[in-house]
């Protein structure tokens, strides 16, 4: 877009993106039922971890606007694990930092695509 105003990319689109952002943060709210969900996965002594090829400083904001932050106990970012999602790679740093051993992978659940999930149980 700068290139088409004949404007110099920085700091533009720097100041573009951190409004973008800082919009979208703002706005967002969780899922009806997400909080309740992981604060009852929370209390039940079940950890939860958030997976995603988001940087980590955009999820961890996402996770403290939406009031998710106290229930998650770890994030694995593509940043971190040096590949994207679905490569093993990432699900392995993914179950690592779960604490469950390779040996026994039926330890871990791992939701993909986790609003088509909420909303199924959420449907009448």
């Amino acid at each position: 877009m700068m290139e088409l105003l004949d404007q110099p990319l920085l700091p533009h689109v720097k100041t573009l993106a951190c409004t973008y952002w800082d919009t979208v943060l703002e706005r967002m709210e969780p899922y009806l039922g997400v909080e309740e969900l992981f604060r009852t996965l929370h209390e039940s002594g079940i950890r939860i971890g958030v997976g995603t090829d988001m940087t980590a400083y955009i999820q961890y904001r996402k996770l403290e606007e939406l009031g998710l932050a106290p229930y998650v106990d770890m994030v694995v970012n593509s940043e971190e694990a040096g590949v994207e999602k679905p490569d093993s790679k990432f699900f392995g740093l993914c179950a690592e930092k779960a604490g469950c051993p390779a040996v026994t992978p039926d330890l871990c659940l791992c939701v993909l695509y986790f609003y088509t999930l909420i909303c199924h149980l959420l449907s009448p």
